[in-house]
């Protein structure tokens, strides 16, 4: 009584497939679940690429997280009936630093849209930026919460939490 819900794989990725095949080891899968347990809600793991969205790249960056080569399509993993919730994850790219806040916001919203579309909440269940950025990330997380927090996201996780930068990585 105390699981909230399942995932059925951790960032599935068929670079260079057609997404079809993901959606279609998830239908089965996700069906398969459902007849041993309908008291758990059921997610994909997904990093929420998307499979027919290349001309919505942000200013061209990430064209391979919006135009199904990484052989993943949230839009059509999160209308599969037997899916309950969305999942995505935000690490900004070393080149997105300068504007991973403007990145990291159009990313949420593109996910919590597509999910509210299909009548399902989402959860942006890993995010993070590394140390090693050397930049403060403070106000970015403060901004993507926020944003996540206004548009009615159904929550957020960071993937590692810990104290001040240290520089340490």
């Amino acid at each position: 009584p105390t699981i909230m819900g399942y995932e059925l794989i951790n960032e599935p990725r068929n670079p260079g497939k057609n997404t079809s095949y993901i959606t279609n080891w998830v239908a089965t899968m996700s069906t398969y679940f459902k007849t041993i347990d309908t008291n758990h809600f059921l997610g994909v793991g997904s990093e929420g690429e998307f499979g027919n969205k290349a001309n919505d790249s942000f200013q061209g960056l990430d064209k391979d997280k919006y135009d199904g080569s990484r052989g993943v399509g949230y839009e059509d993993t999160i209308a599969l009936p037997n899916i309950d919730f969305g999942t995505y994850h935000q690490y900004v790219d070393s080149a997105c630093y300068g504007s991973a806040i403007g990145v990291g916001n159009k990313w949420i919203k593109e996910h919590i849209a597509v999910s509210k579309a299909a009548k399902k909440p989402c959860v942006m269940e890993e995010f993070g930026i590394p140390t090693t950025a050397n930049i403060n990330r403070a106000p970015i997380y403060d901004a993507w919460c926020r944003t996540l927090y206004d548009e009615g996201g159904a929550g957020g996780l960071f993937w590692m939490l810990a104290g001040q930068d240290t520089g340490d990585s």
